[in-house]
């Protein structure tokens, strides 16, 4: 997320300027603001570097990977990228007092542009992963289609083509002179308030629709899989931990855009300490929506705890998916069953599909007359031959006639 989003960033009081009493309690609030961003920045950012960082490294260990375990490796790159460009400078600045934006006019620009580029690109990836796997449950005949690696590269081109293009108009906003990095008066009061709306919808209100939309089709999915007992724990995983990711998103980020728009809406607010106080605390949660992924996971189920275990322990030695799917080969199933050898599948069909043999041709032969009498009475006219004709006659005659009636 940018800084040209945070007013109360930029006109944050340092030491060097001068508190008068009517401003005290305002202070107050600020100190308190500031304790804050001492305390809960450098946890946050230590949980989601380690966090991240491990969900990388599990995710690269798996030989064969699904599309959904893509999309969870590239949200924790972003990740990190936007703990990094967002929230790290500003912990250094309220630590330390040095603020990165205000040293050069470049500093300023790359770290707006990419600080909302990465918060943009992060949100489009959970979309993405939510709503790929929603489509995945509703349409299980078509997964190969649309759920596929095509898919997961053409989305992210997307987002990061989408991403540049909309961002690119942070150089024309940034007015950088000796007080800092703000923006040019002339857009302070049409441009900012329409754009910072925007990017609320487009960082926090359309997405959380989407999510929620997409959830509903998820715990349709996972209802339907328990109860035709087709469950199993990496499909289970997937389901509630996408789940669990994007309720967390909705739950982290739409403070920060409802309290923005208030913001735009009364400019006196910011006059308001306890305000302040408010804004900076759902800032806090918006960077922690990028730390708890990774924990997110471990809660998820025991597929994910048992990866984590094996990697620091000595089954960590061998490639999780290497070891996984090795055991669940074809070539491993004879010494699983206790057999040598497993007859060919393409033998098996040719066997079935093979001419019957000529004994069998003989078993297709129409009934006898003695059968065909016992299953229809015979007429009167049929008795009458009978008595007086020899009974061998008969026997060539009634075969060539129940056979013609057969073939027809």
């Amino acid at each position: 997320m940018g800084f040209l989003h945070d007013e109360f960033f930029i006109s944050l009081p340092n030491e060097k300027q001068g508190v008068s009493a009517a401003a005290a309690k305002k202070t107050q609030w600020q100190d308190r603001a500031v304790l804050m961003w001492r305390i809960a920045a450098p946890i946050i950012l230590l949980l989601g570097y380690a966090g991240n960082t491990l969900t990388i490294i599990l995710l690269r260990r798996m030989k064969k990977q699904s599309a959904v375990y893509v999309y969870f490796g590239l949200l924790a790159v972003s990740d990190i990228t936007n703990l990094t460009i967002g929230l790290l400078p500003r912990w250094v600045g309220h630590q330390f007092g040095y603020w990165i934006e205000d040293e050069s006019k470049f500093a300023c620009v790359a770290l707006n542009w990419a600080g909302y580029s990465s918060g943009l690109f992060s949100t489009g990836l959970l979309v993405a992963v939510t709503v790929y796997r929603a489509a995945c449950v509703v349409m299980p005949f078509r997964v190969h289609e649309t759920c596929n690696s095509r898919t997961v590269s053409l989305t992210v081109v997307t987002l990061v083509v989408a991403d540049t293009a909309f961002n690119s108009f942070v150089p024309f906003v940034i007015d950088y002179s000796a007080d800092g990095c703000r923006w040019k008066k002339k857009y302070q009061e049409g441009l900012r308030p329409t754009l910072g709306c925007i990017n609320a919808a487009l960082y926090s209100f359309i997405p959380s629709v989407m999510i929620i939309i997409s959830n509903v089709f998820l715990v349709w999915g996972l209802l339907q899989s328990f109860t035709t007992q087709e469950s199993t724990r990496q499909h289970t995983f997937k389901i509630v931990a996408v789940m669990l990711v994007s309720v967390c998103f909705v739950f982290f980020t739409v403070p920060t855009s409802v309290v923005r728009i208030v913001d735009y809406s009364d400019p006196t607010l910011k006059e308001s300490g306890s305000f302040k106080f408010l804004y900076d605390s759902t800032l806090i949660l918006y960077y922690l929506n990028n730390a708890v992924n990774f924990y997110l996971y471990l809660c998820t189920g025991r597929f994910f705890r048992a990866e984590v275990k094996r990697l620091f322990t000595r089954e960590g030695a061998d490639p999780l998916g290497q070891r996984r799917y090795a055991k669940h080969s074809l070539p491993q199933l004879p010494a699983l069953v206790g057999v040598t050898e497993l007859p060919c599948a393409a033998d098996s069909i040719a066997t079935s599909a093979e001419p019957p043999s000529p004994n069998v041709e003989a078993h297709v032969e129409p009934p006898s007359p003695n059968a065909e009498a016992h299953v229809e009475p015979p007429s009167p006219n049929a008795e009458a031959q009978v008595a007086s004709q020899p009974a061998d006659t008969h026997a060539e005659e009634l075969p060539e006639a129940d056979l013609g009636a057969f073939s027809n």
